[in-house]
């Protein structure tokens, strides 16, 4: 059914049964003897057929699904077979060892399947091939033995030559092993105990490295060579003894060899094969990676051997991708900030080659925007940034003009140019030393403030230092100025100061003294009658209090008012009212007229109180006037006092319910101290409760 597809044409159409019965051969390469196993390879073979090229076009997402969990469970059954059968892994293994390249192929599925697995399964069954002398296997391959054997094999299976498969099989095998866990392979590269096959692995590990021509090998070469390499998961002493196989045993020394070769190819030709330029090219990145992690390790090895002199001599080939090698290794040495290295560069002139390229690629024909310009551009500009005085100072010296010519036109240069005038500016005025171009003090602080330092450009006389200098002088002017001062007056100068500051008391008691007054006046204003048809009654005035120091009754200049809480008010008026001597209630009670006469002014003790309904008025200070034919009653049946501002300022006592005639205001009777005191408490609490709850007892009748 699934050969008969009427979406394909005829002559495209596969015959699928025909395809796993004739074409499709079954090797036995080693003996299963569970025949369910055997039957579940079989089984995976086929679902891998089915999935892979007969169903592509015609599976939904949830059927593809179903058979890669299928595949996987099955790959996952098998491989548990075979680490559990440390029989039929020997056979596997020592068949590979006796070059059998099926054996091999076999070797390198198991791997590849591998990857489908759990981790935990698939580092248990990588353990049980390293049991069984894995690398020991896989050491003759890299031999001259390999060669005959890909030859061999290769023309029976297909009629072409490829003496390097077995080679690529290994190399495979070894990258999968390494990317599941790199200490088996290190262990096995660094051990002293393995009669010198670490190192035959180790070394054609390099060749491969450098002259296979498979390009994609090289790189395989180069990863297993960089997880072998990375010591960052590696304790102090392991590190140790790995680093010791590359830097004290010469496997450097092999790596780096092409570096010193010439750049022209053996038959005389001046270019190289690619193989050889892509190996080189991959020694470049193997180097920029030691200097990254090895630290110390490499940095001797470069500088003691020349490997970056040598290295820059790539920068003449003709390739492009080539000259771009060394840069990366140049620009890992200078990104390790390291003094020692940026010395090394300055010293043997390393930035000339790459300068060189540089403008050559900005000369016609060339349009100036190849990845070289970058990588250069990049470079200068990490300098910049960070500031590498020594290599900003060898640039901009040894090659000023050349960089002076592409200010213009880059950036990066005009920055890289300035930034050696600013080091040269901080260099003839340090920091620590002068401030905005000047010297400052040793102590270390601007203008006497410690702690505080003036920033890059700031004037001398700016205002914010100015107005901290000032600040920190009057202090300090102030605490060493007054003991001594204290000490150096004359009694006159005593003398006189206390005059001077009697006088300021004086002049602060009577601004107070206005500011109350003025507060009163305006609370008058503000709780008046409103009637403007008559006349409100002024209860004080400036000229008034500034002969006799008495303040107004705030009770009587607020009116009749009633606040449900103020009980402590309430109360002490009563208390005030119960306490008065008999002639002060009958004066009271008793109606008087206003003299309009003027008489000699009387101390009032107490402050007087205005009738509930009573309000302040507007007037000029020292002048008041009453309005006849007000009515004046009184709710309370209390009397009411009230001081007039006329010269005589004579208290007088309204009777309750009484009018009050037009005229002049009459004296009342004077109050004791303790009235007094106690009307001072009720206007304070009274003064209180104003804002709360204020009612008005008696209106002023026109």
């Amino acid at each position: 059914m699934l050969e008969y597809d009427a979406g394909l044409p005829m002559e495209k159409r596969i015959p699928h049964r025909q395809v796993l019965k004739v074409k499709v051969q079954f090797n036995h390469v080693v003996t299963f003897e569970d025949a369910e196993t055997l039957e579940r390879i079989h089984l995976n073979y086929r679902l891998q057929y089915l999935k892979d090229i007969v169903l592509p076009r015609l599976l939904d997402d949830s059927s593809f699904v179903s058979l890669t969990q299928m595949i996987h469970a099955n790959i996952s059954l098998i491989l548990d077979h075979l680490q559990k059968s440390s029989q039929l892994l020997e056979t596997l293994l020592v068949q590979v060892q006796q070059l059998d390249l099926q054996s091999l192929l076999f070797l390198q599925d198991a791997c590849r399947l591998a990857k489908h697995i759990p981790p935990l399964e698939r580092q248990a069954i990588y353990e049980k091939m390293v049991e069984h002398n894995l690398f020991e296997v896989l050491v003759p391959f890299f031999g001259e033995a390999s060669v005959a054997v890909g030859t061999a094999t290769g023309g029976e299976n297909s009629g072409q030559s490829d003496p390097a498969r077995p080679r690529h099989l290994v190399v495979e095998v070894l990258l999968l092993s390494t990317l599941n866990d790199p200490a088996h392979l290190r262990g096995f590269l660094t051990a002293e105990s393995t009669n010198g096959e670490g190192r035959a692995l180790l070394r054609g590990l390099i060749r491969v490295l450098q002259n296979e021509e498979d390009q994609g090998v090289q790189s395989q070469a180069l990863e297993i060579l960089k997880s072998v390499m990375d010591p960052t998961a590696l304790e102090h002493r392991e590190r140790d003894s790995c680093l010791d196989v590359f830097y004290d045993r010469g496997a450097l020394d092999e790596l780096v060899e092409p570096l010193r070769e010439p750049l022209h190819g053996t038959d005389g030709s001046r270019s190289l094969a690619p193989a050889c330029c892509f190996g080189r090219q991959l020694v470049c990145e193997l180097l920029a990676f030691t200097v990254t992690h090895h630290g110390f390790r490499a940095k001797a090895y470069i500088l003691r051997h020349g490997v970056m002199q040598q290295a820059m001599r790539l920068m003449a080939a003709s390739q492009r991708f080539l000259q771009l090698a060394p840069v990366r290794l140049l620009r890992s040495i200078v990104g390790t900030k390291d003094d020692g290295y940026h010395r090394y560069v300055a010293k043997n002139g390393l930035f000339a080659p790459l300068l060189r390229s540089f403008q050559q690629c900005l000369q016609p024909p060339a349009l100036g925007g190849n990845l070289l310009i970058s990588v250069t551009l990049e470079v200068l500009e990490f300098i910049r940034i960070e500031n590498i005085k020594i290599l900003v100072d060898h640039l901009c010296k040894k090659h000023g003009d050349l960089l002076q010519a592409y200010t213009p036109r880059f950036k990066v240069v005009e920055g890289l140019l300035l930034k050696h005038l600013q080091n040269q500016e901080c260099e003839a005025f340090p920091p620590e030393q002068h401030t905005a171009g000047g010297p400052i003090a040793t102590s270390g602080s601007v203008g006497g403030r410690s702690g505080r330092q003036r920033s890059p450009g700031r004037e001398e006389d700016d205002d914010d230092e100015a107005y901290f200098e000032s600040l920190d002088d009057e202090d300090d002017v102030a605490d060493q100025a007054a003991p001594q001062g204290a000490k150096s007056l004359t009694p006159e100068q005593q003398e006189e100061a206390t005059c001077r500051a009697s006088e300021e008391a004086e002049a602060n008691r009577r601004a107070a003294e206005e500011r109350r007054a003025r507060m009163i006046a305006a609370a008058g204003r503000a709780f008046g009658s409103g009637n403007e048809g008559g006349t409100p009654l002024l209860l004080k005035s400036n000229q008034g209090t500034s002969q006799t120091g008495e303040a107004p009754t705030l009770k009587g200049l607020l009116g009749g008012y009633e606040d449900d809480e103020s009980a402590d008010a309430a109360g002490a008026a009563q208390d005030h009212n119960s306490e008065r001597p008999a002639d002060q209630e009958a004066a009271g009670q008793t109606a008087a007229q206003l003299p309009t006469t003027e008489e000699e002014p009387t101390p009032q003790p107490g402050l007087a109180e205005l009738p509930s309904h009573a309000g302040p008025a507007e007037g000029e200070a020292g002048a008041a006037e009453a309005n006849a034919g007000v009515q004046e009653p009184q709710p309370c049946g209390r009397a009411a006092t009230v001081e007039v501002p006329d010269r005589a300022r004579a208290p007088v006592t309204v009777a309750s319910g009484q009018q009050r005639p037009a005229g002049n205001a009459t004296t009342a009777a004077e109050e004791p101290d303790e009235a007094e005191t106690k009307d001072n408490a009720v206007n304070e609490k009274a003064l209180n409760h104003v804002p709360k709850r204020l009612k008005t007892s008696a209106s002023v009748e026109s």
